[in-house]
């Protein structure tokens, strides 16, 4: 019976990481330094930098709907308040504040725009 769960538990597993591996666009490590680029899903749009030095802002070409914001460093989960605050005037943008952004490290934005 364990060995029967164990089978099903590593094929689960293995069928996740496919589908997770599908979803990820192939030229992500194409991108210049400082400049962003969209992926469009029919819900919500992701925006891609790549931190030059010392750059702790990050302007968005789109407001988020409700300043709603996903922020992801590295591939980490950031927390609003803690380890970045945003803005909304003159554009919407994202100013971290806890740990620096290194030269090179990857910033991705997920949100649902405004229009």
């Amino acid at each position: 019976m364990t060995r029967i769960r164990s089978v099903f538990s590593i094929a689960g597993a293995l069928v996740a990481l496919a589908f997770i591996l599908s979803c990820v666009p192939a030229d992500v490590d194409a991108q210049a330094s400082n400049q962003s680029e969209q992926y469009f899903s029919p819900n919500r749009l992701r925006e891609d930098f790549t931190a030059g030095a010392a750059q702790t802002v990050f302007i968005s070409r789109n407001p988020p709907r409700g300043g709603y914001v996903e922020v992801y460093r590295n591939g980490s989960l950031m927390r609003k308040g803690k380890d970045y605050t945003v803005g909304n005037s003159p554009t919407f943008r994202v100013t971290f504040t806890g740990m620096p952004v290194r030269d090179g490290d990857d910033v991705t934005l997920f949100y649902y725009p405004n229009n």
